[in-house]
C-alpha cells in the first residue's frame, strides 16, 4: 500500500555533511545516512506504527554531486533492510544520463521514483519564476526517465500569481500525454526572508483562500488522468518560516474540503480528462 508508506518518508540530504566517521580514513561515506535511516525509522515506527519506509532525497537538488558519491549515497539507501523503494527529488535540468542509468539500474532492485519539479507547463511562467529551465527541457527528463523504467511523480503550484484556468488545462494535458506516474500538488506559500515574502508584504501578490484553492484543486483532478496517483494535494514549510498562509499547515481540513466540494459537485479525478 503506497500511499500507508508515503507518510513515513525518511528526509536526508544529498550531500550529508562529514562527520568524524566520515572524515575517517577508509570509512564508509554512506554510513552517515544509514545512521539517519535508522533514526527515521526509530521515529517512524512510534509515529505511524512502521517499520518500513521510503527513502527520500529530497533536500536541495539531490543529483547534483559526482557520480561516484551519488553511488555510493543510493546504494547505501536501497540496501538497507528497512527501505522499500527510493525517491529522488531534483530538477529536469539536473538528470543527466549517467544518473538516470545509476537510477535504472538500482530500480531493478527496489523501485526508484523520480521526483521533477515541474510548478506548471508554460515557458512564460516558468521564466516569471526564474526555474532555469523550459517545458521542454521537462518533457525530455521524463521521457529519458521512463526509457529507464522510472517511475515519475511531478511536483505542481496551482495558484501561482497570474496563472489561469487555461495554464493548468495545459499542465494537466501535458502530464496526462507524458503518462507520468504521480503528482505533489501545492498551494503557493510565502516562507520568510524570500523574494516572494518581499512581493507578499507589498502587497504585489495575493494568495487564495481555502475555498478558493479547494475549486483550483478539484478543477484541476477532473482534468488529470485517473490512473496518475496524487501524492499530496497541498504544501507548507516549516513552521517557524511560514508567513501565510495559515490555512496551509491544517491538512485535514484542505483535504476534507476538496472531497466536500468533490461529492458536491459530483466529480472525480479525470471526469474531464478525455482518457479512457
Amino acid at each position: 500500500d503506497i500511499a500507508s508508506l508515503t507518510i513515513a518518508l525518511l528526509r536526508a540530504s544529498h550531500l550529508p555533511t562529514p562527520d568524524a566517521a566520515d572524515a575517517t580514513p577508509g570509512a564508509d561515506p554512506g554510513d552517515s545516512v544509514r545512521r539517519q535511516f535508522d533514526s527515521g525509522l526509530s521515529v517512524a515506527q512510534k509515529k505511524y506504527k512502521t517499520d518500513v519506509a521510503i527513502a527520500y532525497f529530497q533536500d536541495g537538488t539531490a543529483t547534483d554531486a559526482p557520480m561516484e558519491r551519488l553511488r555510493e549515497l543510493y546504494t547505501s539507501a536501497i540496501e538497507h533492510p528497512k527501505i522499500l523503494a527510493l525517491s529522488i527529488g531534483t530538477r529536469p535540468d539536473w538528470v543527466p544520463d549517467e544518473v538516470l542509468d545509476l537510477l535504472g539500474e538500482l530500480n531493478r532492485h527496489k523501485p526508484v521514483w523520480l521526483e521533477l519539479g515541474l510548478q506548471i507547463a508554460d515557458d512564460e511562467m516558468l521564466e516569471f519564476l526564474n526555474r532555469g529551465h523550459d517545458t521542454v527541457t521537462f518533457v525530455d527528463a521524463v521521457n529519458r526517465a521512463h526509457e529507464e523504467g522510472l517511475e515519475v511523480i511531478v511536483h505542481l503550484i496551482l495558484d501561482l500569481p497570474g496563472e489561469t484556468p487555461e495554464h493548468r488545462a495545459a499542465t494537466a494535458r501535458c502530464l496526462n500525454e507524458l503518462g507520468v506516474e504521480g503528482v505533489k500538488i501545492h498551494n503557493l506559500h510565502v516562507l520568510k526572508e524570500t523574494p516572494l515574502a518581499e512581493l507578499y508584504h507589498a502587497g504585489k501578490i495575493s494568495l487564495a483562500s481555502l475555498e478558493a484553492y479547494a475549486k483550483l484543486a478539484v478543477d484541476f483532478l477532473e482534468q488529470l488522468d485517473s490512473g496518475i496517483v496524487i501524492h499530496r494535494i497541498s504544501g507548507q514549510g516549516p513552521a517557524e518560516l511560514m508567513i501565510a498562509p495559515d490555512w496551509a499547515m491544517d491538512k485535514k481540513r484542505i483535504i476534507g474540503t476538496i472531497e466536500s466540494l468533490m461529492k458536491h459537485r459530483d466529480t472525480w479525478q479525470g471526469k474531464k480528462s478525455g482518457c479512457s
